[in-house]
């Protein structure tokens, strides 16, 4: 991508005005996929000065900074939630490409291709916008283009169990298709991500564990509830096979 202008602002308000005042202008995070967009934006807006790289824990949350990086999160948080966020992005690149990448760049992107979208949402995430204040993630995910700034990611602390489950071609590739499943505090939240569409909940899976299922027959109502297309990785067909896979042996695993 190629950037008419670039600007750093010092505080959010600032950064905001800018965004508003500038169409067309682009909020720059981590930055590693520039190089794939060939577009002309008339403004990059970098982000990287607003002191959003901050990690705190609350007694009900985890509180991560829009700019805090993945190996940031990946060495801080490695004793929460059965590691489960750790082993969401250990997969992606190597160590210097983590320390680039940023949590709320990953998340305000909606990328398909995310591991960590698919936990965060199994967890029942929060995220905190500069304007429009807070939001779950599963609406952010089903939301229009929101023109706002992410300034932190909430993590309620009240999981009890949780795991990850994906599939990929190689260990470094993107997943074919993933799966979360946790037992948190507002009930038993089931993720299935990289269909290649972004994460969704499947609630069917979920109402059948509480109705007293078994994790195949979860499994089993997870992959006639959601939507799976093809792309170059792999076909619909085929990511619905493995959502059967996935989604029991991450139930199992948690000891749901």
């Amino acid at each position: 991508m190629i950037f008419k202008e670039y600007v750093c602002p010092s505080t959010l308000a600032e950064a905001y005005e800018t965004l508003w005042s500038h169409p067309g202008s682009v909020l720059l995070g981590g930055c590693t996929l520039l190089r794939r967009n060939t577009r002309t934006s008339p403004l990059g807006i970098d982000l990287g000065g607003l002191g959003l790289n901050q990690i705190t824990k609350t007694g009900t949350d985890l509180i991560l900074g829009a700019s805090v990086s993945l190996r940031e999160m990946e060495t801080s948080c490695g004793d929460l939630f059965d590691g489960a966020l750790c082993k969401a992005v250990s997969a992606l690149g190597g160590i210097p490409l983590r320390n680039v990448i940023t949590v709320g760049g990953t998340v305000a992107s909606r990328f398909g291709t995310s591991d960590l979208l698919t936990v965060l949402l199994a967890l029942d995430t929060r995220l905190q916008f500069y304007h429009s204040g807070l939001c779950t993630l599963e609406e952010y995910l089903n939301m229009p283009p929101l023109r706002d700034i992410l300034t932190e990611i909430h993590i309620p602390l009240g999981c009890s169990r949780i795991a990850f489950q994906s599939m990929r071609n190689a260990c470094t590739d993107y997943a074919l298709l993933n799966a979360a499943a946790a037992d948190t505090a507002c009930g038993l939240r089931i993720a299935v991500g990289a269909r290649p569409m972004a994460a969704a909940l499947s609630e069917a899976a979920a109402d059948c564990i509480n109705r007293g299922g078994t994790p195949a027959q979860a499994a089993e109502a997870s992959a006639a509830e959601l939507k799976f297309a093809d792309n170059h990785r792999a076909g619909g067909a085929y990511r619905r096979e493995l959502c059967l896979v996935l989604v029991e042996r991450a139930l199992k695993e948690a000891g749901i």
